[in-house]
C-alpha cells in the first residue's frame, strides 16, 4: 500500500499536468531517455490532454495563470517549458479548431 501511496504523490508531478490542477488523471509518461507523445486540445477556456495515447486531462477549466480574475486569453503565444532538466520538442504542430469540432467537444463535458 505504501508503493501505491509514493507512486499517487508522482501524480502530482506527472507530465502533461496543468499547474492549476492537483492531480492528472494518469501516469502516462515514458521513461526517461524515450519520447513523450502529447496532444493538447484547448476549447475556450477548457483543455484536453493526452499524453502516449492516454488521457490525462478532460475537459478541464483552465484559468489565467497570471490574473485569476481574468479569462484565459483567446490568443496570444504558446509556450512549452521544462522546470529545470534537459527537455527536447519534436514534430510540433498547431491548427485552428473549427467551430463545430469545439462545439461537439465542448458537448461532452459538465458545464
Amino acid at each position: 500500500m505504501a508503493a501505491l501511496a509514493d507512486r499517487l504523490k508522482q501524480v502530482a508531478d506527472a507530465l502533461g499536468r496543468l499547474h492549476d490542477l492537483d492531480v492528472a488523471l494518469a501516469l502516462a509518461d515514458k521513461p526517461i531517455g524515450e519520447w513523450n507523445t502529447l496532444h493538447v486540445t484547448m476549447v475556450g477556456t477548457r483543455v484536453w490532454v493526452t499524453l502516449n495515447g492516454t488521457p490525462v486531462v478532460v475537459g478541464q477549466v483552465l484559468d489565467n495563470f497570471f490574473d485569476r480574475a481574468q479569462p484565459v486569453l483567446p490568443s496570444g503565444s504558446i509556450e512549452l517549458q521544462t522546470h529545470g532538466s534537459e527537455v527536447r520538442f519534436r514534430n510540433v504542430f498547431v491548427r485552428e479548431i473549427p467551430k463545430a469540432e469545439g462545439d461537439r467537444l465542448l458537448a461532452t463535458v459538465a458545464k
